[in-house]
């Protein structure tokens, strides 16, 4: 029996896969935590979690598995290093290291190797982590006594497994985007090599979710906002100020008056309604609106609303793309590959069409062979079995 075991960072979720070959359909289970990602309470719900499940399942026990951590269990840094001799480079390594952990530096368990290099300089690929927190992981699966056979985050086994189930990517330059319910995880493949990742909290129950959405109203950047509202305060409390004294101005010397008031809600501010029991303001979301010139054409239709929600998806994968085109560093990507539903293949074409017109990258979904298309629903944890082959530099 081939097991799986991965964290959803998106869902909050352990995810564990059962089969009894590698190359056939799995039984999944998801088990829901309440407890934030890392926080005191994370651990020990987990480990309740598990050990009850591993009570209903005791063939897990004793079992060897596929390991997927976060991918926010783990940092990934680019450090340009000046050719020089081996023992000066080795140095200069150590030292940008330390910049990157400062005092920390010794908490961490960091693997390095070199990335790409020209005549001026080498560039270094730096994979680092907690020992603290892996050593949390490590715990938790040998109470339950499991033993992980392969352990790696999520990207690097998202990249790993469609590298490792279509070949025709392997030395690539590509960006990867694993579209699920609640998010999207981007990779970008630099010649068959991971060199960036992110997350997105986009994922396919907004592209489907039947009306025209507004990203605005669909992000939770609290801080942000927080500190926006605060500063549009204090610039209206400054202009308010500002107008009163032109109009006692404008009595004394018959200049007009200015006239100042709140921004009405349709413009998109946020408007204030109360303040909670600690003092806290609180404010109501209101969708942001645009000039004339800048609406699109209302959607007709069902697939038209579809692709509507797929655009705010489709701007964040662009922006990664160009990111990567703009660093030195990185490898330009060649094309956009999307891993999606089905039910949602059409708006990947129309994307396409698009990005045609506008010379952008091309945009492809996700084809995988026959034999293991089933696995397009967790990518990112049955790719696990391949990271050691492709993606070792980001192995635990």
């Amino acid at each position: 029996m081939k097991l799986w075991m991965g964290f959803d960072e998106r869902a909050n979720e352990i995810v564990i896969m059962q089969a009894k070959r590698a190359a056939e359909p799995f039984a999944m289970q998801r088990l829901r935590l309440s407890s934030p990602l890392f926080s005191e309470g994370f651990f020990a719900e987990a480990r309740a979690a598990l050990e009850t499940y591993a009570e209903r399942m005791p063939q897990i026990r004793n079992r060897e598995a596929y390991v997927v951590l976060p991918d926010a269990a783990v940092g990934f840094e680019m450090l340009d290093i000046p050719n020089m001799s081996r023992a000066r480079m080795a140095q200069a390594l150590e030292t940008e290291l330390y910049k990157l952990g400062k005092d920390k530096l010794q908490e961490k368990s960091v693997k390095t190797y070199v990335w790409r290099q020209d005549k001026g300089s080498a560039t270094y690929a730096a994979v680092y982590s907690d020992r603290k927190l892996t050593g949390e992981f490590w715990k938790l699966f040998s109470e339950i006594k499991v033993l992980p056979k392969s352990v790696t985050h999520a990207s690097n086994a998202l990249l790993s497994g469609v590298l490792g189930m279509v070949p025709k990517l392997r030395g690539r330059s590509f960006v990867l985007a694993d579209v699920q319910a609640h998010g999207t995880q981007i990779a970008l493949c630099g010649r068959g090599r991971l060199q960036g990742f992110a997350s997105v909290p986009h994922g396919a129950s907004l592209i489907g979710a039947g009306k025209v959405e507004h990203e605005y109203m669909q992000t939770r950047h609290e801080s942000g906002e927080i500190a926006v509202l605060n500063a549009r305060e204090t610039a209206q409390a400054k202009a308010l100020t500002q107008a009163k004294d032109a109009a006692m101005e404008g009595e004394r010397g018959g200049v007009e008056e200015s006239a100042w008031g709140a921004e009405p809600a349709e413009s998109g501010r946020d408007v204030f309604l109360r303040e909670d029991a600690d003092g806290r303001k609180v404010y109501r979301k209101v969708p942001k609106r645009y000039p004339k010139f800048m609406m699109r054409k209302p959607p007709s239709n069902e697939e038209d609303v579809c692709y509507e929600n797929f655009r705010i998806l489709q701007k964040w994968i662009v922006l990664y793309a160009r990111q990567a085109e703009s660093d030195a560093r990185m490898y330009a990507p060649e094309s956009i590959v999307i891993n999606l539903p089905s039910a949602f293949e059409s708006v990947v074409e129309r994307a396409n069409e698009d990005q045609k017109r506008s010379g952008g990258l091309p945009i492809r979904r996700l084809i995988l062979p026959e034999r293991t298309a089933w696995a397009a629903d967790c990518l990112w944890l049955y790719g696990c079995q391949y990271a050691r082959h492709i993606g070792g530099r980001h192995m635990f």
